[in-house]
């Protein structure tokens, strides 16, 4: 907008409006709209050619989507990338975790587009990283993308691979780096639509080839959550900024390699399956100078802290900061026994959604320790 009268009449409406919200000023929903409205402007349909005016002097337009994207389209359909274009603007919306500054911030972030780090965040760290790849026996089809049962899988590996590297990372003094995470099916907000009848796909997203896709962390945890409890933890584009220490950056990741404790005793770095922190200082022992290590099976790597102390300090941090947000869709109308498959069916739980539909829905409990 310029800085002309009405322009600057119109931002003080939108201003006034968003301090008098109930909702968080983050949340801007239809304030925007209000604004025009309070200055005497009107909804009608437009005639070939004219161009669109709301109150106030103010003229409104429809930009176009690739170049001013929204936060489905940037963040999961990531059109930007096949369609070869850089975007003017993003909009962190279609997020979940609520509608405060800390997980647009994270969307943000995970992207590569959080610009304004103190230098304390790129300070030079040792980091630790896991294989975030889903075992093949959790695929359920083939392709799996779309499977609905493939996906419920995926989450639940995520979920396990995640615990076992916070608590790895814990015992090395390592910072987190969360991998490239893959889904296989989206999600819709407290799964207020039927996202079977799109392909799995949010719906009116359905005619996009986006699937699977790269998981953002609000899909299944709470990242408000993680920083309350001062967890440190860096996302993968973290390694893309030029600000990071070059010798992080360039440097070669050492993959370390967890195996069943009968099994130990080849080449290259070893954890066995279900450690203690000592079992984790033993192996990192070499590793001190390395700045990443990644785990190949972070899901079977640990299992407690033999101080009582820390390892109930660290249970109290899983509750904290492993709450997962259950999965769920509305059915309607045919009901879920239509649109989902019967064994993904006894996996979940289906209740009734305002009044005559059906929604399922996956809950999912903290994952329990691995000990072998």
């Amino acid at each position: 907008m310029a800085a002309t009268f009405c322009d600057a009449g119109f931002l003080s409406v939108w201003f006034v409006i968003r301090h008098q919200s109930k909702h968080s000023p983050c949340a801007e929903g239809d304030s925007p709209g209000e604004a025009t409205h309070r200055g005497g402007g009107s909804e009608r349909r437009l005639g070939r050619g004219e161009t669109p005016r709301a109150a106030r002097g103010v003229e409104v337009g429809i930009l176009p989507l690739a170049l001013f994207c929204n936060g489905h389209g940037y963040f999961v359909q990531r059109t930007f990338e096949w369609m070869h274009l850089q975007p003017y603007a993003v909009h962190a919306t279609y997020t979940f975790d609520g509608a405060g500054g800390v997980p647009k911030q994270h969307r943000f972030r995970e992207a590569g587009l959080w610009l304004v780090e103190d230098d304390e965040y790129y300070a030079p760290q040792r980091f630790l990283t896991f294989d975030g790849t889903v075992p093949k026996d959790m695929l359920l089809a083939n392709p799996p993308a779309g499977d609905l049962g493939t996906h419920l899988n995926a989450l639940q590996s995520h979920l396990s691979g995640i615990r076992g590297a916070l608590a790895v990372a814990r015992a090395t003094g390592r910072v987190l780096l969360l991998p490239k995470l893959t889904c296989y099916c989206d999600k819709t907000w407290g799964g207020h639509d039927n996202i079977f009848k799109s392909k799995c796909k949010y719906p009116g997203a359905e005619g996009g080839d986006f699937l699977p896709l790269q998981c953002p962390l609000d899909h299944f945890l709470s990242p408000s959550a993680w920083v309350e409890a001062g967890v440190p933890f860096r996302t993968e584009s973290y390694l893309r900024d030029a600000r990071v220490p070059k010798a992080v950056r360039d440097s070669k990741i050492v993959r370390m390699e967890v195996v069943p404790r009968g099994q130990l005793g080849g080449s290259g770095p070893q954890l066995p399956e279900g450690a203690s922190d000592d079992d984790v200082h033993t192996a990192f022992a070499s590793l001190e100078h390395v700045p990443i290590v990644e785990l190949s099976n972070a899901r079977a790597a640990f299992c407690r802290f033999n101080n009582a102390s820390e390892d109930a300090i660290f249970e109290k941090l899983m509750n904290d900061v492993m709450r997962p947000v259950a999965w769920c869709s509305e059915c309607h109308p045919e009901g879920c026994a239509h649109w989902v498959k019967k064994e993904t069916l006894l996996t979940g739980r289906v209740v009734p959604t305002r009044g005559v539909h059906e929604m399922f829905c996956r809950d999912y409990q903290i994952p329990p320790r691995t000990c072998k």
